[in-house]
């Protein structure tokens, strides 16, 4: 069953993001205090929902690949960060330049960033977002 595949999710976007590492942690909380208009909702690609929408995206679970679902389709990497970057209206306008740079040359740093985020960032058990106690303002799905 697609858990996104549903009228109540028709204008909003889908993070799956790796959420045992703390970088990706922290991002998500800095876009939980932009104003989204309940646009964003977001998953742990390793939890038992993320990792039943992977399978009906027919994708693999990559920790160093950030996914966007939105209207089921499904983004990755730089295609992923403009979805998101676009969606937020609070953003300030100098992080929407971003869709200037072609995909090629964000894909780039992207990858650089994604394979060494271990190494600068500290890594989790288990993602903390998906406990009771967080205090998130964007929807979860676990």
């Amino acid at each position: 069953m697609n858990k996104i595949n549903n009228t109540e999710f028709e204008d909003k976007i889908l993070i799956l993001f790796d959420g045992v590492c703390s970088l990706c942690n922290v991002l998500i909380k800095i876009l939980d205090r932009i104003p989204n208009n309940n646009k964003i909702m977001i998953c742990a690609m390793e939890s038992k929902t993320g990792i039943q929408i992977l399978k009906d995206f027919n994708l693999k679970l990559d920790p160093d690949t950030v996914v966007v679902i939105e209207k089921n389709k499904y983004y990755t990497k730089s295609k992923a960060i403009k979805k998101v970057v676009n969606k937020f209206t609070g953003l300030s306008k100098s992080l929407i330049i971003i869709n200037i740079f072609p995909d090629f040359i964000i894909n780039v740093f992207y990858d650089l960033i994604a394979k060494n985020r271990y190494r600068f960032f500290k890594r989790y058990k288990s993602c903390p977002l998906n406990t009771k106690t967080n205090k998130l303002n964007l929807e979860i799905l676990n």
